[in-house]
C-alpha cells in the first residue's frame, strides 16, 4: 500500500475535510450551504458563521470524506447560486 492510500476511501481512516465559503450577503445563504451537506448525507464535525456587510464566510468541518467525496462536494457548493468560492483542505485525524 502507497503512502497516503489509506485516504482513498470515505471511513474512519479517512482525514477531517475542512472547507471555507464565501457567500453573497443573502439571508438565506448559509441554509443553502448546510443543505449541500445534508442531501450529501456528510456528518458535519463544526460548522462557523461569520458575516459581513456584503459576504458570508463558512467554515465547516466534516468527518471521514475521502478526497473524491470532498471534491465532489466542493463542486456541488460552487454551482450553489449563493456561493461565491470555496476552498478545501485537510486535517489527519488522530
Amino acid at each position: 500500500m502507497a503512502d497516503g492510500a489509506h485516504l482513498a476511501v470515505d471511513g474512519p481512516a479517512a482525514p477531517m475535510r475542512l472547507f471555507l465559503v464565501e457567500t453573497s450577503s443573502e439571508p438565506d445563504a448559509l441554509l443553502r450551504v448546510l443543505s449541500v451537506f445534508a442531501v450529501q448525507q456528510v456528518a458535519l464535525a463544526q460548522v462557523a458563521f461569520t458575516s459581513g456587510p456584503d459576504y458570508g464566510a463558512i467554515r465547516i468541518e466534516a468527518h471521514r470524506l475521502s478526497e473524491a467525496r470532498a471534491e465532489q462536494v466542493s463542486a456541488r457548493l460552487r454551482a450553489t447560486p449563493a456561493v461565491r468560492c470555496v476552498s478545501l483542505g485537510w486535517r489527519a485525524m488522530a
